[in-house]
């Protein structure tokens, strides 16, 4: 079945009211297909534009990948065909001619941005590192392990605590040597019987006295059986040389 034209200019003119806005003849050609489809007009397509204009401003959150994928699928999908529209006036502000091509786009990234900013004002705060250790240890699921260091940590201790379930954990260290960040960085690697090679836990940097870090597994442990904490180039690297490890706690 054909799309109904005067819904597809409908679409078209909405659009450009939201984008470039509408000449006196197309004001009234709009009111006219409003009346006779019997059309919902509450101006979504107006908060879709401020919103993707907001989304384009210099200082904006950027969109994750996998969220940006969807939102190109879904406005491929969405996009209504062109050919079929009549002729029209061309409106002195911009060209019209993708105009319509574009609605579709317009409405999901907009509705996606928005569904993205209100998950992210509405999201819970992630618990700092001494609250989450306390969550940790008051699960008997969580394991806890102390450091043995090596002689390039001579004098340093603390425990690491690590929830299977949960996936997340925390690294307490004491008296570890402080590190010069421009120079060099401690990295947390968690070495799993499920991997090759042992897996990535994030870097970090020590100021003295006793530090908590969260630990920032970067693939799903499976079955964990030692950490190990490294000394490496500021920024870490892909796989460390054994020599370089400070700390380890078998499990």
């Amino acid at each position: 079945m054909s799309a109904d034209p005067r819904r597809e200019r409908l679409d078209e003119l909405l659009a450009d009211r939201a984008l470039v806005g509408l000449v006196p003849a197309e004001e009234a050609e709009l009111a006219r297909l409003v009346s006779e489809t019997n059309a919902d007009e509450r101006g979504e397509l107006e908060l879709a534009a401020a919103a993707l204009d907001l989304a384009l401003a210099p200082a904006r959150a950027e969109l994750p990948a996998t969220l940006r994928a969807r939102l190109d699928g879904a406005a491929r999908r969405f996009r209504a065909p062109v050919s079929a529209l009549a002729p029209r006036p061309v409106h002195p502000l911009a060209p019209r001619g993708r105009l319509a091509s574009f609605a579709g786009w317009v409405v999901a990234a907009a509705a996606g941005l928005l569904a993205f900013l209100a998950w992210r004002a509405h999201a819970p705060a992630a618990p700092a590192p001494a609250e989450l250790r306390a969550e940790l240890l008051a699960s008997a699921e969580t394991l806890r392990r102390d450091w043995s260091a090596t002689e390039l940590a001579a004098g340093a201790s603390g425990d690491v605590a690590w929830s299977q379930a949960r996936q997340a954990g925390v690294v307490r260290i004491k008296d570890l040597a402080a590190n010069d960040p421009t120079r060099e960085q401690y990295q947390l690697w968690i070495f799993d019987d499920a991997q090759q090679y042992p897996i990535d836990g994030g870097v970090f940097d020590v100021r003295g006295g006793e530090v908590l870090i969260p630990i920032d597994a970067k693939l799903h442990v499976e079955k964990p059986k030692l950490f190990a904490v490294t000394r490496e180039k500021p920024g870490g690297v892909v796989v460390s040389d054994k020599q370089r490890i400070v700390l380890v706690a078998s499990l």
